[in-house]
């Protein structure tokens, strides 16, 4: 998986579920990250939307070095961060094998649905 994936859709329908089932079951290593939970996650992306910055962040947070062949990012709620949406252009065009999921509430910018 090169390019993100972004699941989008209405509240309580198994987004956060079927991701966290397929991740688990898929990847040798899973991380999830809540955006709407996790404030601290929240604000890496208000600082940055450098990837690499971004990864340096998380592995802060989390404690340890990330293992980008074997692990599946989940982000979570993006909805609350339109930086996180713009990252994910940035996480795309990289040459890193970043493998990585994300999920939200129908997104609304300031001039269109997203």
């Amino acid at each position: 998986m090169k390019k993100p994936l972004m699941v989008i859709g209405v509240r309580q329908i198994g987004k956060t579920y079927t991701i966290d089932k397929f991740g688990k079951e898929n990847f040798e290593k899973y991380l999830y990250f809540n955006l709407e939970k996790s404030k601290e996650i929240r604000d890496i992306f208000e600082k940055t939307i450098d990837e690499e910055k971004i990864l340096e962040e998380l592995e802060l947070y989390i404690g340890r070095k990330i293992d980008l062949d074997k692990t599946l990012l989940f982000f979570d709620e993006i909805q609350v961060s339109e930086n996180f949406i713009v990252s994910l252009k940035y996480f795309n065009e990289s040459e890193k094998p970043y493998k990585i999921v994300c999920a939200g509430r129908l997104l609304r910018s300031k001039n269109k649905s997203i």
